[in-house]
């Protein structure tokens, strides 16, 4: 059982990473088309802060999780949500 809670969790944090890289990347394209007069220096900077982004959003979301935020962690099969009270 724990080979497929192990599965499941790494299952579930890849397709989390996934939709939050996508729509922080579309984010980004929309802020450089809304940028697009703007100067070289603004659509660079616009590109690092979405790279830092991605590479921060799971991390912080893995940690939100061990800390037992609900809301923002799917919840597994097997898993039942936690109720704070």
């Amino acid at each position: 059982m724990d080979i497929v809670y192990s599965v499941e969790t790494i299952w579930q944090f890849g397709l989390l990473s996934l939709v939050q890289s996508t729509f922080l990347i579309l984010l980004a394209f929309a802020a450089v088309r809304l940028c697009r007069l703007r100067d070289a220096a603004v659509l660079s900077v616009i590109y690092r802060f979405t790279m830092i982004a991605i590479l921060v959003s799971p991390l912080v979301t893995m940690a939100m999780q061990q800390t037992h935020v609900d809301g923002w962690w799917p919840t597994g099969l097997n898993q039942q949500p936690v109720v704070q009270t």
